[in-house]
């Protein structure tokens, strides 16, 4: 006799949604003007040439027909630079124009962010959460790059995935996969998003199939459960196949900042699932093979649809081998470049001290906790005022920022495997919870190779959420202890850090430059007054001798200037080591001759490529004539 299959779960709610009070929906929406104004105040201040340049150059090419990666070196998978050229086309050639769609990307994703955090804890400590994911992220560097929209997807995902587990609907899990496929065509790392869920309906149909929680059972349906484990045997050996993957991906970076900021956290989230499988009896195999399908089909069906809506054209046009050869065979080599190191792990030693006051207020009185968190806003008040780059307060903060994701993860996993039931929560806690610290766990990795402190700010809402999930577990609330730490955290992300120097972002405390307007047509943005004076100067030498051909050509790693200039190039180079370094100096050279480039701009400093001395030298013999501006040397005939 077969075991019995568990009753579908009922859901929360008659609706689509489960039901949110009047009053929480007005305070979303507060928090959502509110972080709107907040943001786009400053959306359109400061910049990184390079980055401006790669994401308005990417668009105009596709706007004008090209195709990514087979006809220029695109950075990304592709499917930001279409919709970019898209927005080129409706409101205009304008860098502000790929800043406005970002703005009302993340204006959309607040909600979520409330919706998310709201099923954790309480309306005014939704709120607050979601103010400081906020001010954590885009304020920092709002580019409209595709990292940005990760989060936004992952976010997204996450939300719509909470509804799938209130609901039992499986089009909530169609939505949850269009939303993976969505930032999978943005970036290709939106992989690790699909990783993330896929694991939390593994996580979902595993707590289904536990007999314990089904009833009526008979011994012969235990012995067969004990007996029929070839689905537990797979299960297993996926998952440890997941954890040997992500060894292999990050081997190539240092192994003790890899070791505690990736391979630890995974391991524990797999540990999870793999120790429940075989600690407790479950159905037969062929009952969870199937029920699993049944989950798996309707994500993998969502995730499907934008992945197709991309690769459409490369079919077509029988050029879909370019597409697959950047994405995954010349991967390992981007990566090679473009790297940057964690700080050393003995800097994270804050995040033990934040995180222990947490826990040990978690166990107070309430007058304990009111004086706790009196001496958290004294200290917090005395650090707010030492003078900037001297401000101890600000290492500390950033030391226990960096390393917040893994410990949150691994005390996370700890109190799944405790079991939620301790605190009172309900089994649908322990399923939100697990899948929040999965799509962290897995979306930390957008830090890989690359990890300036930026590049941790694209998780930063992430590491909140499921902080704000892990202390929900608890029994006993933190309480004032809680809003005096998020009260520190929120005062010090406006004061200390939106704002701030990007190069020192994370680093040391440096307010950012005063601001001016670029004042070139197809910007709009606001620089430091060095950065205008140069670019303004660059781009009227290199108009002033571009000739009747309207090409031009700046390099190495300088894709702003033509874009800037309101000019083509040439050549398939965003960034020259995106390029074939075997044939890159000749080619470039043909390009040049066949479209009559008059104008060169050689940039002598470069952030990523190298500067190649053979291609350096025959450009300078072919253009003899020349002129400085910055860093860029332009050259002309």
């Amino acid at each position: 006799m077969r075991p019995r299959q568990p009753p579908t779960p009922a859901p929360v709610t008659a609706g689509p949604f489960e039901r949110i009070s009047i009053a929480s929906w007005l305070l979303a929406i507060a928090v959502t003007i509110a972080s709107a104004w907040y943001v786009g105040r400053t959306v359109d201040d400061g910049w990184v040439p390079h980055d401006e340049g790669a994401l308005a150059q990417s668009a105009e090419r596709v706007m004008h027909g090209a195709l990514p990666h087979r006809d220029f070196g695109e950075l990304y998978t592709g499917g930001l630079s279409t919709l970019n050229a898209l927005a080129f086309r409706t409101w205009g050639v304008r860098l502000t124009v790929l800043r406005t769609v970002m703005l009302v990307a993340f204006i959309l994703t607040v909600p979520a962010i409330f919706y998310i955090a709201h099923k954790f804890v309480g309306v005014a400590a939704a709120a607050a959460a979601t103010a400081l994911a906020v001010v954590w992220s885009v304020p920092n560097y709002p580019a409209a790059l595709p990292s940005w929209y990760n989060l936004f997807l992952a976010i997204a995902a996450t939300a719509l995935y909470f509804q799938f587990l209130a609901s039992g609907q499986r089009r909530w899990l169609v939505a949850t996969g269009v939303a993976v496929g969505a930032s999978i065509a943005v970036k290709i790392v939106g992989i690790y998003l699909a990783a993330a869920i896929v694991v939390g309906l593994i996580y979902r149909e595993q707590r289904s199939s536990s007999i314990s929680a089904i009833g009526d059972v008979t011994t012969s349906d235990v012995s067969i459960a004990r007996s029929d484990r070839w689905y537990s045997i797979a299960l297993t050996g996926i998952l440890a196949s997941i954890a040997v993957g992500m060894c292999v991906l990050v081997r190539s970076g240092k192994p003790r900042a890899s070791l505690v900021h990736f391979i630890l956290p995974t391991v524990a989230l797999l540990a999870v699932v793999i120790a429940a499988e075989w600690t407790s009896e479950r159905e037969s195999s062929s009952l969870r093979a199937r029920r699993l399908a049944r989950l798996m089909v309707p994500f993998v069906a969502g995730l499907a649809l934008p992945i197709a809506i991309l690769i459409a054209p490369y079919v077509a046009a029988h050029a879909l081998r370019p597409l697959l050869v950047d994405l995954f065979v010349r991967a390992p080599e981007r990566l090679r470049f473009a790297t940057h190191d964690f700080p050393s792990i003995r800097t994270g030693w804050p995040a033990l001290v934040v995180g222990g006051l947490l826990l040990a207020a978690a166990r107070m009185g309430p007058r304990a906790k009111w004086c706790l968190a009196s001496v958290i806003a004294a200290v917090s008040i005395v650090a707010g005022s030492l003078p900037r780059l001297r401000s101890p307060s600000y290492t500390f903060v950033w030391g226990a920022a960096r390393i917040a994701i893994p410990l949150t993860v691994l005390y996370g996993c700890g109190t799944l495997i405790l079991g939620v039931r301790r605190s009172g929560r309900t089994p649908l806690h322990a399923e939100r919870l697990f899948v929040m610290l999965a799509v962290t766990t897995f979306c930390s990795l957008v830090q890989f190779p690359f990890a300036a402190p930026i590049y941790w700010c694209y998780v930063a809402p992430l590491a909140v959420l499921a902080l704000t999930g892990v202390f929900a577990s608890q029994g006993n609330g933190v309480g004032p202890v809680g809003v005096a730490v998020v009260a520190s955290l929120f005062v010090f992300a406006v004061g200390r850090v939106n704002g701030q120097s990007l190069a020192a972002l994370g680093v040391y405390d440096a307010p950012r430059a005063v601001v001016v307007p670029l004042g070139l047509p197809r910007t709009g943005l606001r620089v430091p007054a060095d950065d205008r004076d140069t670019y303004r100067g660059l781009v009227a030498l290199v108009r002033n001798h571009v000739g009747s051909s309207g090409y031009a050509y700046a390099g190495p790693d300088a894709p702003e200037v033509t874009f800037l200039a309101g000019l083509r190039d040439p050549t398939r180079t965003l960034f020259d080591f995106l390029d074939d370094s075997s044939t890159h100096v000749r080619s470039t050279l043909d390009l040049l001759s066949r479209y009559d480039v008059r104008v060169v701009a050689l940039h002598d400093d470069p952030e990523f490529s190298y500067v190649d001395p053979v291609l350096i030298a025959t450009l300078r013999r072919r253009y003899p004539r020349s002129d400085s501006v910055g860093s860029f040397e332009v050259r002309w005939r």
